[in-house]
């Protein structure tokens, strides 16, 4: 069978998904195709109709990855929780929803920055989608306490009535293993801070990929942390994706070199 599959969402072109989605059709010997599709929330009732004859897979980022929940026939526990999903999936008559990126994140700060998950305390900033489901990942995997530092203090409320581990910020100097950047590029301050608990010890992860090193990152890696992108979370989310839609495994580092 040949694949039709794509990403969608808007804007899109800058995606670069459908250049991973073909590696990853390569690696495994399948015939298919993949591109991107805009769509924006006033069309996205029309999705579903994509499915079976257009597409039989598809990647979902902004702004549908919560709209698209209302037309799922099947939808995986751990997307239910986080309230988004990021993966479409046609099979068996029924279009399935999936949310892969809190497993991406924490498995590509492992492989890429050593991080121990059990028992670790983590500081994320910001309480969008992204940071719903990176907490969601940690708390899987035996993270002892996230501190959620945000200016919607309704959003971190809700994060911290949902997960056991969500807290919000406290500035009390504990020592800090990870610190994760979800908030937009657009909407940070100038200058970067280095929070109270963070050493040469810690790590930092920036979520954004667009650029490659952003003014945050490369404050922390001034200050001797060890650092990551968001390329990491988009190739190892992509993983677990392909892992479902195709049923073969690929490797991170092929996705990593098709993207860096």
């Amino acid at each position: 069978m040949a694949w039709s599959v794509g990403v969608i969402g808007s804007p899109i072109s800058h995606s670069l998904s459908p250049a991973m989605q073909r590696a990853a059709m390569a690696h495994l010997g399948i015939e298919g195709t993949a591109e991107h599709v805009e769509c924006t929330l006033e069309n996205v009732g029309e999705v579903r109709g994509f499915f079976p004859e257009r597409f039989q897979a598809l990647s979902v980022t902004m702004p549908l990855k919560i709209a698209m929940l209302d037309y799922l026939d099947e939808i995986d526990p751990q997307a239910r929780r986080i309230g988004a999903i990021n993966s479409l999936l046609w099979r068996q008559g029924k279009l399935w929803g999936r949310n892969t990126d809190g497993v991406g994140f924490v498995r590509a700060a492992m492989a890429q920055c050593d991080f121990v998950p059990e028992g670790a305390r983590v500081v994320i900033l910001g309480s969008g989608g992204s940071a719903r489901a990176i907490i969601d990942g940690l708390s899987d995997a035996g993270v002892s306490r996230v501190d959620i530092l945000a200016r919607n203090s309704e959003a971190v409320a809700g994060l911290v009535g949902q997960y056991a581990l969500a807290h919000p910020y406290s500035q009390n100097g504990d020592a800090i293993d990870l610190v994760i950047n979800t908030t937009p590029a657009t909407s940070r301050p100038d200058v970067a801070e280095i929070l109270p608990g963070i050493s040469a010890e810690s790590i930092a992860v920036d979520i954004t990929y667009q650029p490659r090193e952003s003014t945050w990152l490369l404050a922390h890696r001034d200050a001797g942390l060890r650092t990551s992108n968001g390329l990491g979370m988009l190739a190892y989310q992509a993983v677990v994706q392909y892992e479902w839609w195709f049923g073969g495994v690929v490797d991170a580092a092929t996705l990593l070199e098709v993207i860096s």
